[in-house]
């Protein structure tokens, strides 16, 4: 599996609407994500596991930013993803409030022979 399909995976049970690398001009509270890959495991010349590191932008309304924040993080550490760092949230100039939160995931590669 890929981290495309890990993503694809998630969404379905994630509170807002997912993505990647930036956010729809119309959509305010949503989740926007990018992610950083490393090979963690290697035979036979081939990346046979990759680890990620994926980091999410939680955008969300003042009274739903602690409710929110505390959804993705269930969410996503019931689909396998291992919490790094969740720095302090900011407000925006528009008055959203955005909780960065960055994860780690190490997923099997997937080949064909």
């Amino acid at each position: 599996m890929d981290i495309n399909n890990k993503i694809k995976e998630l969404k379905g049970d994630l509170p807002l609407p997912c993505f990647y690398i930036k956010r729809q001009k119309d959509i305010e509270e949503c989740i926007v994500y990018t992610y950083i890959e490393v090979p963690n495991l290697v035979g036979d010349c081939r990346e046979l596991g990759t680890k990620y590191t994926v980091l999410f932008n939680v955008y969300s309304k003042q009274h739903n930013v602690e409710k929110t924040k505390k959804e993705v993080k269930l969410t996503l550490e019931k689909h396998g993803f291992i919490k790094k760092m969740i720095p302090g949230t900011v407000v925006l100039e528009n008055g959203l409030f955005n909780t960065a939160m960055q994860y780690t995931i190490s997923l099997k590669n997937d080949f064909k022979q």
